[in-house]
């Protein structure tokens, strides 16, 4: 037809009011490869959960991350996975600088050594899409800070009280169909994927939570944040989350407020 695809959908939209990308649901492709796999032989009757805490952001919310694992060491938790972008990184979309209040790599890693909420355990992180811009962040920061353990880029699978999860951290934009879809997704591509079946799915990235108690026999948590409104995501969920590994699994959505210029 010799017409661009931004023409073509604006077309369409207008005609049926429907974005055309909507008609088509794609389920995302398993992580391939060998994924990291980690056992914590210690009961565990509840952990923490948190993910995108974009430090160095200026609209990060370190206030209510520190709150949180105040409120996990009151719980007795000693356990905190976080699902990636623990910080917000370098060059990940155009105008960034201007976002950001610090903007070397040593600068990144010296603000979370130094600013980290410590707490009576250890806090298992994987690396997001923002912290695998800064080269070895992962490993830099755990040579630094003993009581944080980095799981790996992207995925990783650890296992509690024999439950096993998978704690992901998504790729590409942010959720624009619906809330659940991308958990949703994510649990029909895992469960189909033999070498991981999971118990519990956390996921993060995507800045909304969205809990799936039983979704194909998985118990998915789509992980709230600990930055306030950017520029391209709408109302982001701001808190963490606690999971009861106790006999069945089930989970607690702590919910924080936005502070203004909270660094």
């Amino acid at each position: 037809m010799g017409m661009s695809r931004k023409t073509f959908s604006k077309l369409w939209y207008n005609l049926v009011k429907v974005r055309p990308q909507l008609l088509v649901k794609k389920i995302p492709t398993p992580v391939k490869g060998e994924v990291p796999t980690f056992r914590i032989t210690d009961f565990k009757e509840k952990i923490g959960l948190v993910s995108d805490t974009h430090f160095v952001s200026k609209t990060q919310q370190i206030s209510g991350l520190h709150k949180f694992y105040s409120m996990c060491e009151e719980e007795g938790i000693d356990t905190i996975l976080h699902a990636g972008d623990l910080i917000d990184g370098i060059g990940v979309y155009d105008g960034q600088p201007y976002d950001t209040f610090l903007h070397q790599p040593d600068q990144m890693i010296k603000y979370v050594v130094d600013n980290y909420p410590s707490f009576n355990g250890q806090t298992w992180f994987i690396g997001g899409n923002h912290d695998s811009t800064v080269k070895d962040f992962g490993t830099r920061v755990t040579d630094e800070r003993s009581d944080m353990l980095f799981l790996g880029n992207g995925s990783a699978i650890i296992t509690i009280n024999e439950k096993k999860i998978f704690i992901h951290h998504g790729k590409k934009g942010s959720e624009k169909y619906a809330r659940s879809n991308k958990p949703q997704q994510l649990a029909i591509a895992e469960a189909k994927h033999v070498k991981i079946v999971p118990d519990i799915i956390v996921l993060g990235h995507y800045h909304n939570v969205c809990i799936l108690p039983d979704y194909g026999g998985i118990f998915v948590i789509q992980m709230p944040c600990f930055q306030a409104q950017v520029r391209w995501n709408l109302e982001p969920n701001i808190g963490g989350v606690i999971l009861d590994l106790c006999d069945s699994p089930r989970c607690s959505y702590q919910k924080f407020e936005r502070i203004i210029d909270d660094f």
